[in-house]
């Protein structure tokens, strides 16, 4: 059972990162088009702002939670004080709007409002993180993510390895979705140089075979696939690196407006910024780096593989 409830909290987690990433989008949409543009001078960071904040509390709670899942311990460390920091803000947060002043002659029942936010506060940032504190710091659960700690690291084959493979395998699927549904029109390869029609097909559907390639091999622990794998991520992070550079308003712009023509949205209420393109692929390049870091040091799985013992060895 003890199980069970961890792992629906590490989706919880998980589920609360892709809706707090959700509404960063909206937020941004909205302050592009609906913020006039003298607060925007006024304020001219405010949709930086906005994309970093969301960031972080996007990925914290997505890795927390896929650590979670994996019975990382310092993924219960870290939901243990990420669920200290939130009954504070719940508890500050309900006692300013509870002894804030109704304002008088109001069209809107302010009084309702009220009740929701401190419904919302007492049900989201007090009452989960009470329970996740004490269920996270119970002996049990303790003893559950130290014992996959030291088990992770008898086995041949880690989780990290594991789900290493597993999301290899799932963005090869994603690029092959991409090459045939016509998803993109337009693609930034490097700097101002974009790939379109039959060349962008081809190029997402390499990317497929060498995703799928070391998903599989990284399951059979093949020296082969975690060489191709550390290779393909360094030059992913290269890719990124000099994008991050050389990219620039005018390609945003043609890769938003085709992205506007495509799906019916208007070219003001959607308008990728360079400074917020770059934010999101300096965020993305964390991920390769970490994958690159991690396989090198479980290199040893790969280029010592366990031998069979005497009985199974062939004569």
């Amino acid at each position: 059972m003890k199980k069970f409830i961890t792992v629906l909290c590490g989706i919880y987690l998980i589920l609360l990162g892709i809706l707090i990433g959700t509404v960063t989008v909206l937020i941004y949409i909205v302050t592009q088009s609906k913020i006039p543009n003298t607060q925007i001078v006024q304020f001219p960071y405010i949709k930086t702002f906005v994309v970093i904040i969301g960031a972080i509390f996007t990925l914290l709670p997505l890795i927390i939670g896929i650590g979670i899942i994996l019975k990382k311990n310092w993924a219960r460390i870290s939901v243990f004080l990420m669920s200290i920091f939130a009954l504070f803000i719940g508890l500050v947060e309900s006692l300013v709007i509870f002894i804030k002043p109704l304002p008088l002659n109001a069209k809107v029942n302010y009084q309702l409002i009220k009740l929701f936010f401190i419904g919302f506060f007492s049900i989201f940032f007090i009452a989960i993180p009470i329970l996740f504190i004490i269920f996270f710091s119970r002996k049990s659960i303790k003893a559950l993510f130290i014992s996959r700690t030291e088990e992770e690291e008898k086995t041949n084959k880690p989780l990290g390895i594991t789900f290493i493979a597993i999301l290899s395998f799932l963005s090869g699927l994603s690029c092959v979705f991409i090459t045939f549904q016509n998803f993109i029109d337009k693609f930034p390869l490097v700097g101002d140089i974009m790939l379109s029609g039959i060349g962008l097909k081809v190029y997402f559907l390499i990317y497929a075979l060498i995703y799928i390639y070391i998903g599989i091999g990284l399951l059979k622990l093949s020296k082969t696939a975690w060489l191709t794998a550390i290779l393909f991520k360094i030059f992913l992070i290269l890719l990124g690196i000099t994008n991050l550079f050389t990219i620039s308003e005018a390609t945003l712009s043609q890769i938003t407006s085709s992205f506007n023509a495509k799906f019916g949205v208007s070219t003001s209420n959607f308008n990728m910024s360079l400074m917020y393109y770059r934010i999101n692929l300096a965020i993305g390049l964390i991920i390769p780096i970490v994958i690159v870091i991690y396989l090198i040091l479980k290199r040893s799985i790969f280029l010592n593989p366990p031998q069979l013992p005497e009985q199974f060895k062939q004569p």
